[in-house]
C-alpha cells in the first residue's frame, strides 16, 4: 500500500512539473507586453488590403515600428487571413508601415494581467487600438484598420 501512494505522489509531482512549465506564458507565447491580431480594410468597401484578390500592400512591405523609428520592438507575422502584431516594448504607440510611403499610427489601450513566474511585473492585454485617431472595432478577436 505504502509503495502505491509513493508512485502516486510521485506520478502528481511529475505531472504538475509538467503542467506548471507549460503553463508559463513566456515558454507558450512571445513577452509579456503583449500581442494583437488586425487587418488592414478599405474604408468603404470593406475589402482586405493585404490578403485576397484585392490586394494593394505587401505583406513583404509590412512592418511595425516603434516611437523612435529603431529596430522595431514589435514584430509582425502572417495568420489564416489577418496579420499577428507581437508587442517587445512597453510603450503605447507603434507605426504601421504598409510600404515605403504609407505610414499610421496605432495608439494601443491596456489591462494589465496577473504576475506570474514567467512575467513577474505582470503581461498586458490590448483591449483597444486607436487608428489614426480613430477608435477601431473588432471581428473576433481581430482589430479592423480601415483606411
Amino acid at each position: 500500500l505504502m509503495i502505491t501512494i509513493k508512485k502516486i505522489v510521485v506520478f502528481v509531482v511529475i505531472i504538475c512539473s509538467v503542467v506548471f512549465v507549460q503553463s508559463c506564458e513566456c515558454v507558450v507565447k512571445p513577452p509579456c507586453n503583449g500581442e494583437f491580431s488586425f487587418k488592414v480594410v478599405n474604408r468603404a468597401t470593406h475589402q482586405d488590403l493585404v490578403f485576397g484578390p484585392n490586394a494593394v500592400y505587401s505583406m513583404d512591405s509590412i512592418k511595425m515600428l516603434n516611437t523612435n523609428d529603431t529596430i522595431p520592438p514589435s514584430f509582425v507575422t502572417q495568420g489564416f487571413n489577418h496579420l499577428d502584431c507581437y508587442i517587445n516594448g512597453t510603450g503605447d504607440t507603434l507605426y504601421l508601415k504598409l510600404n515605403a510611403s504609407d505610414i499610421d499610427t496605432l495608439l494601443l489601450s491596456f489591462r494589465n494581467t496577473r504576475h506570474t513566474t514567467c512575467c513577474p511585473s505582470g503581461g498586458r492585454v490590448v483591449t483597444g487600438i486607436r487608428f489614426n485617431n480613430i477608435q477601431t472595432q473588432q471581428d473576433s478577436s481581430v482589430f479592423i484598420l480601415e483606411k
